[in-house]
């Protein structure tokens, strides 16, 4: 026996929490419940701060919101004196959100840069116009116990170096406020972000010392695309998330063969989040038909090479699908001719807002890149554009 057997005990893969939340028989899905599952045990108190990394749309959120609920799922199983809000679910297990009410969560970038401060750190009565009351910020709210900072590449200079000193254990002190205010952070803080970290140190954009201190222990997540094994599992807990919404009490759809087959073979280029909106658009209309004639609705498809060739074969799809809903009475009439084109001519211009939202957030361009891309705007303008484009979605 090596010695790391005695001090990391054998995982055992039975955690009907994580089986539930993060189900699959993949290797690398089986990687991540164990690693999960030993943040919140043996190195509960010895990792704080975890990094979560991985393109637009990978399950980033999913995996922190997992982790915070299966650590208050542990703590409310040990517990004898606390309501348990699982013990009328199926399986003893609630639905993830219930077990997320010590889980805080900010979108750096939706924070007005004049309020960043104040949001995280907290402020006192009297601190600055409008401070009516006393605000204890994300990072000193008694009530979480796990936080996370989303797009975290996102953060301004002055911020990075404020998270810097928060993450080495320096005390926190609330906008306003002195020295009878300062007290040091004890949560636990998740990080996501999609952009390329190492690529942003080296272009200074990104403190090295502040990436440094995060990277120590870091989650990496697939993009869909390349590990089409996980889609069937992903699929059937999203599916067996969103369907109780809208069968109530009866009995919860099952994907056929045929439908993880189609799921397998699509592109994803919006990863978990575009798999998540067409099992939604199935679920909606009852999952009835196929999934694959449900997503045809909103231009889902198999995508060709030549890009106008796939616009196109997704728009018939979706023109036809929806002449045939609204000829069996499915489906409301638009009225006109041009309203019907209407509806297709702003789905295609939300896609395309996002395709190139995405684009900026996957590659992270330069200024040269955006200068080149768009002349007449200005840098900050182009980059304030790009995540409101991303927020509003």
């Amino acid at each position: 026996m090596k010695a790391a057997d005695i001090l990391v005990p054998q995982f055992k893969d039975t955690d009907p929490f994580l089986l539930k939340y993060l189900p699959g028989d993949a290797p690398r899905l089986r990687d991540l419940r164990a690693m999960i599952f030993r943040l919140n045990t043996e190195n509960l108190e010895l990792i704080r701060f975890v990094l979560l990394v991985g393109d637009t749309g990978t399950g980033k959120n999913h995996v922190a919101r997992v982790c915070a609920g299966h650590r208050r799922w542990l703590q409310i199983s040990n517990a004898k004196d606390e309501l348990d809000p699982g013990k009328d679910w199926p399986g003893g297990i609630a639905p993830l959100e219930l077990y997320l009410d010590q889980f805080g969560e900010k979108m750096l970038p939706s924070i007005p840069q004049d309020l960043v401060e104040s949001e995280l750190f907290g402020h006192v009565k009297g601190a600055f116009t409008g401070a009516a009351k006393e605000n204890p910020g994300l990072f000193r709210d008694a009530g979480y116990q796990d936080i996370l900072l989303d797009e975290i590449g996102e953060a301004p200079a002055f911020l990075q170096a404020k998270l810097l000193a928060v993450l080495e254990g320096r005390p926190i002190t609330p906008v306003g406020g002195g020295s009878k205010e300062k007290e040091k952070c004890d949560k636990r803080i998740f990080m996501a972000t999609n952009r390329k970290l190492p690529e942003m140190v080296a272009d200074h954009e990104f403190r090295e010392d502040l990436f440094f201190r995060i990277r120590r222990c870091t989650i990496s997540l697939p993009r869909l695309a390349d590990n089409p094994e996980l889609i069937p599992s992903i699929a059937a807990a999203i599916l067996d998330r969103l369907a109780p919404r809208k069968f109530k009490n009866k009995p919860v759809p099952k994907l056929l063969a045929e439908d993880e087959a189609w799921l397998q073979k699509q592109a994803w280029d919006g990863n978990v989040r575009e798999l998540e909106e067409v099992i939604e658009l199935w679920v909606a209309e009852g999952c009835l038909g196929s999934i694959e004639a449900a997503a045809a609705t909103r231009h889902f498809g198999n995508r060709d090479s030549a890009p106008e060739i796939g616009l196109k074969r997704d728009v018939t799809l979706g023109v036809r699908s929806n002449i045939e809903a609204i000829i069996a009475g499915d489906r409301p009439s638009p009225g006109s001719i041009s309203k019907f084109i209407e509806l297709f001519t702003t789905d295609i211009e939300a896609e395309a807002t996002t395709a190139l939202c995405d684009w900026y957030h996957d590659t992270s361009p330069n200024q040269d890149v955006l200068k080149r891309l768009f002349p007449d705007m200005k840098i900050g303008s182009i980059r304030t554009q790009m995540s409101r484009g991303r927020r509003s979605r």
